[in-house]
């Protein structure tokens, strides 16, 4: 996974004579430009840490007390232009990167040897792709779009294409078929990755780490999520002249990743994290008459469990340890989508 919000969002929902049902359908006009604002919170504190050697844990006084934060802010800024128009689904799609930005601060410090120390990092990712132009193709033959890179944007590293999500619409919370107010349907945990990391991949990388393994960690969190979400029309909302139609969203979520930890010879070992998101509440604002999103949040609890085993060999015998941490806290996601100037 930045946005401030709308005064739409503050608005009561009115208590006047609409339509029972209502079908959902996202449609652009031809030449249409949206963009497209998207903000992601993420803050964590560690909640248990323990660490063994063999089947002995060590007591708390000879690992000491620690504390650790971690707080995460991305902004992303998109120009979506449709130059053929799109209903349902565009054919064409040209999506400028105006900005693509992501910090974390990481804080460390607890007693050691009786004495305080702390601790504290802040990263700073940036992307290639901020900038640049994409075009997404629809490829009726094989159901997919085909990526490409547009105008002064020609000749850039084509690797950076592969993660990328042409659909930052809203499409898959839309219901299939008609509904009324109060109906209530099923979403695929794939939307939840989409709403608190709207494009897929964007290529955030901190340019001074080398180190690409974080890359492949965000692939199989993105491929192995699941849950259990549903969203529910509640009705509708009039703002400025305009029916908004909102969709709640609530649910919980989780996936997981590994990744090899060894430290080279004679120290091997594995990392594996799983994220679980609870208590998830959120709010789409959908614009009937334009056939598009005007606004999102989302909210929830978040998990993370991080066990590290390892094996050390030293003097021919082989020792083996493992350590296990939970940190728990706050996610948020917002989104905001309005006419290009």
């Amino acid at each position: 996974m930045r946005l401030r919000a709308l005064c739409v969002l503050a608005c009561l929902p009115l208590c006047a004579s609409f339509p029972a049902a209502q079908t959902f359908a996202f449609r652009a006009d031809k030449g249409a430009s949206v963009e497209k604002r998207f903000a992601m919170d993420l803050s964590m504190d560690l909640d248990e840490f323990s660490m063994s050697v063999g089947d002995e844990e060590l007591p708390d006084e000879h690992i000491g007390s620690l504390e650790m934060s971690i707080q995460q802010e991305s902004r992303l800024v998109f120009e979506d232009t449709y130059p053929q128009g799109a209903e349902g689904r565009p054919a064409l799609l040209h999506r400028k990167f105006v900005a693509l930005a992501n910090e974390e601060r990481q804080t460390m410090g607890g007693l050691v040897d009786d004495e305080s120390e702390s601790s504290g990092e802040t990263t700073s990712e940036t992307s290639e792709l901020e900038g640049r132009t994409v075009a997404f193709r629809w490829n009726a033959e094989e159901d997919k779009f085909d990526l490409s890179y547009e105008g002064e944007s020609e000749g850039a590293d084509e690797a950076l294409l592969e993660g990328l999500i042409e659909d930052c619409d809203l499409r898959g919370v839309l219901p299939a078929v008609e509904v009324g107010e109060g109906d209530t349907w099923d979403l695929d945990a794939q939307v939840f990755d989409l709403l608190t990391g709207p494009g897929g991949d964007v290529a955030l990388e901190d340019p001074t780490d080398e180190d690409d393994s974080d890359d492949d960690l965000d692939e199989q969190f993105r491929e192995n999520i699941e849950g259990d979400l549903k969203a529910t029309f509640a009705g509708l909302r009039e703002v400025e002249g305009a029916k908004l139609a909102v969709i709640e969203l609530r649910g919980s979520a989780k996936t997981h990743a590994e990744q090899d930890a060894s430290e080279g010879e004679g120290h091997g070992g594995t990392r594996s994290l799983a994220l679980e998101f609870s208590q998830i509440e959120g709010e789409v604002l959908w614009d009937l008459e334009l056939g598009r999103a005007v606004s999102y949040s989302l909210s929830g609890n978040v998990q993370a469990r991080i066990v590290e085993d390892s094996t050390l060999e030293f003097d021919g015998q082989s020792i083996e340890m493992s350590q296990r941490m939970t940190l728990v806290g706050k996610l948020s996601a917002t989104g905001t989508f309005a006419a290009a100037e």
